[in-house]
């Protein structure tokens, strides 16, 4: 923040040119010979002319003098939660001006009045100089600044009042510890946690521990994760509980005699045992598109789609045309039908090839598709990508022993009011960064409710039928509807479509059924 407040000391001195006015930085390191930073603050000031009016002094016991005898405090820093010194400058009754999205300052005055007078936006300098050179041009309106800078500080800051909510705050989590205890111990009585599925690398033995994970994680929620295969305890608490933060969603759910809703879903477990009774009829059109960005990963993808009795029709996609002959034989070599192979460009990652490439062809000319990519997750560790990218082809089309693509075909058939299925991630995720922009996405479908906890298919690939996801073909995307490469890790409408799916199933009157293979999990 040094070079900010030499900026703001700029221009104050050229607005004020015959104002007799010292500005004052203290802190330790500065050399006009340091060749990293103290050279080039030394040109800063040279060239502002402030060679006799602005001094980077080493951290002094004068520092409490200075204050007394300052009439502003600057907080230039672009990085601080709330630094010791802003509250010493409004306990001196000096205004004390800062970044809003820079200090923590800032969230303090939001609902006072010292928000318009001493905060700017993020490093507006020229907005922050404006500001004191209206106060020193303004001697009652400093005065009055002052004085509501000191009560603030008295208000917010006082010791006694810090004490006081500590002591509360400590009060407040003694009786939530002792409910908490009281929660593991009656949970332990019911004992219905997967232990596997909530966690592999957890005691399975150590029933406290476990238990006392579990409800660390729903009291505080942070990392949170299902305790079984279809149920959501984040969406019975928000349903039920109105988000009580003392009452377990799930001992409440075990103790009102496991209560449907929508936190309560029907798990499609796998058949183990080949059946060939499973697609009975010959008229069905079924597809899956797999989007190919990873040639390397495609190998895996069609030995799942081959162990299943249902042979679909495969929409490839891919952005790069040299791949095209290669896709071509992976596919004979397995013995699988292509409809399609097309290149795209490379923009909207799986999800725009899916949208804007294959999406309404499939949509209109068969009754159950599936999409799946070949997910490489770069930014996570190679082990939990290839763990995820396992659970996620696992659970939708099958491995060794398991036709999984058979089973959830045959759920479609049996359940004409099922409309999209998707494996039972044991993670909980929300909204993360994409709630405005999901909301704004998804009110262009007719969209309305935006519950705080929802399942969706994390990692986007899914399995669904013929008019479930309609609202999203008939937005007719084009390619300029998505992001430029490179993408962020969340918040993007893509990572926003990812989760709105569910929605847009059930706003075309369909339910939803997750999958859950007991040997794998992540």
């Amino acid at each position: 923040g040094v070079g900010v407040f030499i900026g703001v000391a700029n221009r104050i001195r050229k607005k004020l040119p015959n104002k007799k006015i010292k500005f004052v930085w203290i802190g330790g390191g500065y050399s006009s010979k340091d060749l990293n930073l103290g050279i080039w603050l030394h040109e800063q000031i040279c060239l502002s002319n402030l060679e006799n009016d602005l001094f980077i002094i080493e951290n002094s016991p004068n520092y409490q003098k200075l204050l007394e005898r300052s009439d502003f405090f600057l907080v230039t820093s672009l990085l601080d939660p709330l630094p010791n010194v802003a509250i010493d400058a409004l306990s001196e009754a000096k205004p004390t001006f800062c970044f809003d999205r820079g200090c923590g300052l800032a969230e303090y005055y939001r609902n006072t009045d010292l928000y318009d007078e001493l905060v700017v936006s993020f490093f507006d300098i020229e907005s922050m100089s404006k500001k004191i050179i209206d106060l020193i041009k303004n001697p009652e309106k400093r005065k009055n600044i002052s004085k509501a800078s000191s009560k603030f500080a008295k208000d917010i800051f006082s010791m006694k009042k810090y004490i006081k909510s500590l002591n509360s705050y400590g009060q407040s989590l003694k009786i939530s510890q002792k409910k908490q205890f009281s929660n593991v111990k009656d949970l332990i009585q019911y004992d219905p946690i997967d232990t596997y599925f909530f966690s592999k690398d957890l005691n399975k033995d150590d029933k406290f521990s476990l238990y006392l994970t579990y409800t660390q994680m729903w009291f505080g929620e942070i990392s949170v994760r299902k305790p079984f295969p279809g149920f959501h305890p984040g969406i019975y608490k928000e349903d039920v509980l109105k988000l009580k933060k003392n009452e377990d969603p799930l001992l409440h759910y075990l103790k009102s005699g496991s209560p449907k809703g929508r936190w309560s879903k029907n798990v499609i477990l796998p058949s183990y045992k080949e059946d060939k009774n499973l697609v009975k009829s010959k008229n069905i059109k079924i597809a899956i598109h797999i989007h190919v960005y990873y040639l390397d990963l495609l190998d895996e993808i069609l030995k799942a789609i081959s162990i299943n009795e249902t042979k679909p029709d495969l929409l490839i996609t891919t952005p790069f045309q040299k791949d095209v002959s290669k896709i071509k034989k992976k596919c004979i070599r397995f013995g699988l039908k292509i409809k399609d192979i097309l290149v795209t460009p490379n923009i909207g990652r799986d999800i725009g090839p899916f949208i804007s490439g294959v999406g309404k062809y499939i949509h209109l000319n068969y009754d159950f598709y599936a999409h799946i990519h070949t997910k490489k997750a770069v930014h996570s560790d190679g082990d939990m990508a290839q763990e995820w990218r396992e659970f996620l082809i696992s659970n939708l089309l099958g491995n060794s022993g398991i036709n999984m693509m058979d089973k959830i075909i045959s759920y479609f058939l049996k359940d004409k009011n099922l409309g999209l299925v998707f494996p039972d991630d044991p993670n909980c995720c929300s909204w993360s960064l994409n709630y405005q922009i999901a909301k704004n996405f998804g009110s262009k479908m007719g969209l309305k409710y935006f519950p705080e906890h929802f399942n969706f298919p994390i990692g986007t690939m899914f399995w669904a039928r013929k008019n479930a996801l309609s609202p999203l073909f008939d937005l007719n995307l084009d390619w300029d509807s998505y992001p430029k490469e490179p993408l962020p890790y969340d918040g993007t409408v893509l990572h926003s479509i990812e989760r709105l799916i569910p929605f847009i199933n059930e706003s075309q009157g369909f339910e939803y059924s997750v999958t859950n293979l007991p040997t794998i999990t992540r």
